[in-house]
């Protein structure tokens, strides 16, 4: 038995005032570094003719660069990564790879799926049902968009999360925090969380809260003030209910940096989106201290669990 899972797209649109829009895709090959057990890893490079440029590895499919130009066409990579290979491997915060089976938190790593309750490795991937093969397809089109298709076949019905873990700075990554970045999110209600950061199963309405992002608001506006789901997330962690309701490739958020004109532009197809503003420990050891914003597509944190949060994606095995 053989299942096609649906396909799950991100689309990321960087903008820049006074910049040209079209564009040529190039792409080459280079030696990125060797695993710990010897394998070569090779990094892939595209480039537009207006100047944007991505560099993406075979290892986790990593996205290592994001170099767009500001308004007056000067380049700078606005996601953060390491030079080489041994960066990544001697770090576990997984930045720019594709993240999967199921991103983000299972409550009590278990859940239930046609009435058979699967109980995961804590912190691992054992324990899903079936086999995954997954196909992830980058694009650079001819629009200064980085578009992420990602689709797979399962030969279990299970279910299926997957997202890019890029963290993205518009200034240009290690030039100070985020929190000046205009962020716009299309949601009326998010999802609280619990101590343990798993959604509790609420859909609350942003209105009255520092999480209505629906108009255009600096991340550092309320990121500091007495709320209680702020300080367990100790800033921005949340998963947005998206108002597109997943049904096809909307816009779900803009990010906007003053001093450079550059704009961000997520599109997905997805119910969700997680905002992170970099409040770990393990990642400020690398950055400052919330310097970078995360935009992650993806369904419902924990939904497997919580009969009023959708799964992103349950797969139907067929013969």
């Amino acid at each position: 038995m053989v299942s096609l899972l649906p396909t799950a797209l991100l689309v990321a649109s960087l903008l820049a005032a006074g910049v040209s829009m079209q564009a040529v895709t190039k792409i080459s090959e280079s030696h990125f570094g060797k695993t710990r057990e010897g394998v070569n890893v090779n990094i892939y490079t595209m480039t537009s003719k207006n100047g944007l440029e991505v560099r993406i590895t075979n290892y986790g499919g990593i996205l290592v660069s994001l170099k767009a130009p500001d308004r007056n066409g000067r380049l700078a990579d606005v996601i953060d990564g390491f030079d080489d290979l041994n960066g990544y491997l001697n770090q576990g915060s997984y930045f720019g790879a594709i993240i999967g089976r199921y991103a983000n938190r299972i409550g009590k790593a278990r859940f239930t799926l046609n009435g058979v309750e699967y109980k995961l490795s804590v912190n691992n991937e054992e324990g899903y049902p079936g086999d995954l093969n997954l196909t992830v397809t980058y694009r650079l089109t001819d629009a200064n968009e980085l578009r992420i298709d990602y689709r797979g076949t399962a030969n279990k019905d299970t279910v299926l999360n997957l997202t890019n873990h890029a963290y993205f700075n518009l200034k240009g990554a290690g030039e100070g925090d985020i929190l000046d970045h205009i962020v716009t999110i299309d949601a009326d209600r998010f999802t609280p969380v619990d101590a343990g950061m798993i959604p509790t199963g609420e859909l609350r309405p942003v209105i009255g809260t520092p999480f209505d992002f629906r108009r255009p608001t600096a991340i550092g506006a309320r990121i500091e003030q007495n709320d209680e789901q702020l300080k367990l997330g100790k800033g921005y962690d949340h998963n947005w209910v998206l108002n597109s309701g997943g049904k096809s490739l909307a816009l779900a958020a803009r990010v906007e940096e003053a001093s450079t004109g550059r704009i961000l532009e997520v599109l997905t197809t997805e119910p969700g989106i997680q905002f992170y503003t970099a409040n770990n420990e393990e990642i400020a050891q690398i950055s400052p201290p919330r310097p970078l914003p995360t935009r992650k597509k993806e369904g419902h944190n924990a939904c497997p669990r919580i009969p009023s949060l959708p799964f992103l994606l349950q797969a139907r095995a067929t013969r």
